[in-house]
């Protein structure tokens, strides 16, 4: 029998409730990275041994932090979401572009 694998990458927005509860599922499930958002703070999770622990960059998106993604959603207020969107993507092609 074939089993998917677990994502390796969760988002959870808490605008309106804690996922807190489903970081022990996530765990049991081997999800290696979380990214928590509650409105006002981001944060992302490294699974380490069935324990997560704060992490100050993405180990799948090194070039990302909390802080990088915190400011682009920021700039939302004052431009729009579709411009947001656009310089993040533009953002992210050059950090991928650099890291060649």
């Amino acid at each position: 029998m074939n089993h998917d694998p677990p994502p390796e990458l969760v988002i959870e927005i808490d605008i309106t409730s804690s996922s807190i509860n489903r970081m022990e599922l996530y765990a049991s499930l081997g999800v290696l990275e979380v990214w928590r958002y509650n409105g006002s703070r981001l944060i992302f999770y490294q699974l380490e041994g069935q324990k997560y622990v704060e992490s100050e960059v993405s180990p799948h998106f090194p070039f990302l932090s909390p802080s990088e993604i915190m400011g682009f959603l920021e700039m939302q207020e004052n431009v729009g979401e579709t411009s947001m969107i656009r310089g993040f993507r533009q953002w992210v092609r050059s950090q991928i572009q650099s890291g060649e």
